[in-house]
């Protein structure tokens, strides 16, 4: 979706976040259970894009990218 804007700066700015997230407690049990809520989401993102609900959108982004926060946070303090 991100693509279709014609941004090439924000499409890549957007698949490099993603690829960094991967490295942070994607494997744990706490990774896989939020990445399978994720996939979901994405879905809800597409419907909510076709139907051109901006403010449902960017609600859903929003708490899609917050999900993943606590994760991070995890993964992190592990590695200090």
């Amino acid at each position: 979706m991100v693509a279709q804007v014609g941004n090439p700066l924000l499409t890549k700015l957007v698949l490099q976040l993603r690829d960094d997230m991967r490295l942070f407690g994607i494997d744990s049990d706490e990774g896989q259970k939020r990445q399978h809520a994720s996939v979901k989401e994405h879905y809800e993102m597409i419907e909510l894009a076709i139907r051109q609900d901006v403010e449902a959108s960017g609600e859903l982004i929003s708490r899609h990218i917050l999900a993943w926060k606590p994760l991070f946070r995890s993964a992190l303090a592990q590695t200090v």
